[in-house]
């Protein structure tokens, strides 16, 4: 007994203050640690978001710079002071490639619009903003709106200022030379040839050619989208 009793005075235990210290840094330790973990998985969450819109201001933008898909998908649309409605995105050929009000992967696509028109009169050229709304669908929280893709757009316009043709626009004014039947168009020197169009086309193939205008088959008329520096 008596040697167990000075083994035990050797191997004293923690005292109070210790333990009260030891707790303390535990529960800083803690706290840090979860904002930590709370801060990445905000960030993976903004980065899930920007890779969507990403994603899906890529697909618009490469179907309506691809021959005639920006006039399948506004042609005929009514442009004026009021926004007006965008129901679906149309590639080259006319099939249907993006819907408004519906699901891409885990990005919700709001009711698409064209506004910010900048025609000043019937059968004219101008601009317009085509505006697509998205929110993102996180799993395990709510819905989150995201900013939304906006792209800037040529148009001509006809007589009651239905579009005839469009397409993606830059700096710079752009012009609208069209042809009266279904023939080449060429950009004036010193302009750059940033589209091409068919109106009222049927079976049509648009296409650009060498050096800077535009060919169309079996269509009515061909448009040249010219853009000055």
């Amino acid at each position: 007994m008596k040697k167990i009793s000075l083994n035990l005075q050797k191997h004293k235990g923690f005292s109070l203050i210790e333990v009260i210290i030891a707790c303390s840094l535990l529960s800083v330790v803690s706290l840090a640690v979860g904002d930590l973990i709370i801060q990445q998985r905000k960030a993976v969450l903004n980065l899930e978001d920007q890779l969507g819109k990403v994603e899906v201001n890529r697909i618009i933008e490469s179907v309506l710079k691809e021959g005639n898909g920006c006039t399948n998908t506004l042609q005929g649309l009514v442009v004026n002071s009021v926004a007006a409605n965008v129901s679906e995105i149309r590639d080259n050929v006319g099939n249907r490639i993006l819907e408004s009000n519906s699901t891409f992967g885990n990005i919700i696509i709001n009711q698409m619009k064209i506004d910010n028109v900048s025609v000043a009169t019937p059968s004219s050229s101008g601009f317009i903003d085509l505006t697509v709304p998205l929110t993102r669908v996180r799993s395990g929280g709510g819905p989150k709106d995201l900013r939304p893709v906006v792209l800037r757009l040529s148009v001509a316009v006809d007589g009651s200022r239905a579009i005839t043709g469009c397409t993606q626009s830059g700096p710079g004014s752009v012009t609208v030379i069209e042809t009266t039947s279904s023939t080449d168009c060429f950009c004036n020197p010193g302009e750059t040839r940033t589209g091409c169009a068919g109106v009222q086309p049927s079976g049509y193939d648009i296409y650009a050619i060498a050096p800077n205008g535009c060919r169309g088959e079996r269509v009515d008329r061909v448009q040249c989208f010219c853009q000055s520096p």
